[in-house]
């Protein structure tokens, strides 16, 4: 608790805007790695920050985490794990639909 409060102080006590850097690093990496949590970070983020800038603070992370995300998503393309989800996926059957009765 003793870092966050420090943390805080020092992201509130900067005015150059950097303090907002590892702010969006760690948001961007909770949402890449799909961490539960990831909604605290945009309630800190309006806490710490203040409304509106908190807000494009969590724009910037969550956009460059979506970019992040798709870019590693398309170059494990035909990649060995591909193939082991593919291969999961196939065996999974399809009923079109409809209840069995």
């Amino acid at each position: 608790a003793k870092l966050a409060t420090t943390a805080s102080e020092w992201i509130r006590g900067d005015s150059s805007g950097t303090g907002a850097l590892p702010f969006v690093i760690a948001h961007m990496l909770a949402i890449v790695v799909c961490f539960p949590g990831t909604a605290a970070f945009e309630l800190a983020a309006g806490a710490v920050f203040g409304f509106l800038p908190g807000v494009v603070v969590v724009a910037i992370a969550k956009g460059a985490a979506a970019a992040i995300t798709f870019f590693v998503a398309r170059g494990l393309r035909g990649s060995p794990i591909t193939r082991w989800i593919r291969d999961r996926l196939s065996g999974l059957a399809v009923d079109g639909g409809q209840d069995a009765a």
